[in-house]
């Protein structure tokens, strides 16, 4: 996936030893330069971990052990794991991703691909179910005045679980440096679907380490497809 860009903002508070239990999406309601500026902004109060651009970019506001301010007060809250929670500020057992633009299902495939694989990334780093109880939108938090946040379509989040599910992985299973050449083998598949199978070899120029060739093999995929080394196979 895309490298993350670091947009430190002062706008955050401890988790005070809370779990990581879930992942909420926001709508930004403008740019992404824009939230940028207004989370660097000590007087704006508000925050969240990462945001997620038009363009695929991604950066991040706040470290993931710390609570960045973005789910506000609960106001007739809908999903069952904030319900479960009452007692705690939201922001402390949460991840927050803001995305660029108005509503989120009108997002393009490069931001949807970079959103799909950062939300990855973090739930296998946290162990946070991959499912619709644990990757909610900040509507199901306030009903109340963030009714369409992050969609007015709230069906989006239910595809953006489904590619969660059905996301292709690609395997680097050999490394083989020949003179000033490396010979990449790789495999690629779907968890899911054992017929959406294909192989090949990519031939890099230089003598690659295994992090130079996991960086490469990155710039040749979608960013939406996770790369993994596998070379036991």
């Amino acid at each position: 996936m895309n490298n993350i860009i670091q947009k430190p903002s002062p706008n955050f508070g401890s988790r005070d030893g809370n779990p990581i239990k879930y992942i909420c999406l926001h709508i930004a309601a403008g740019t992404l330069l824009g939230t940028d500026n207004w989370f660097a902004n000590p007087k704006s109060q508000v925050s969240s971990n990462y945001g997620v651009g038009y363009n695929g970019e991604i950066h991040q506001y706040v470290n993931d052990s710390n609570m960045a301010w973005a789910n506000g007060v609960v106001k007739s809250p809908t999903a069952q794991i904030v319900k479960d929670n009452l007692g705690v500020n939201q922001n402390k057992i949460s991840l927050s991703i803001e995305n660029e633009g108005y509503s989120l299902d009108k997002a393009p495939d490069t931001q949807i691909n970079a959103l799909v694989g950062l939300i990855r990334l973090l739930a296998t780093k946290y162990n946070i179910p991959m499912d619709r109880q644990h990757i909610i939108g900040h509507y199901e938090i306030d009903l109340i005045d963030r009714p369409n946040c992050p969609s007015v379509d709230k069906t989006i989040i239910d595809k953006i679980i489904n590619k969660l599910k059905n996301m292709q992985k690609l395997e680097i299973t050999k490394i083989e440096v020949v003179g000033e050449k490396t010979n990449v083998s790789w495999h690629r598949f779907n968890d899911d679907n054992q017929d959406n199978n294909s192989s090949g070899v990519w031939e890099f120029d230089g003598a690659l380490n295994n992090d130079e060739v996991l960086a490469k093999a990155k710039t040749m995929v979608d960013s939406d497809i996770e790369v993994l080394l596998n070379l036991t196979i």
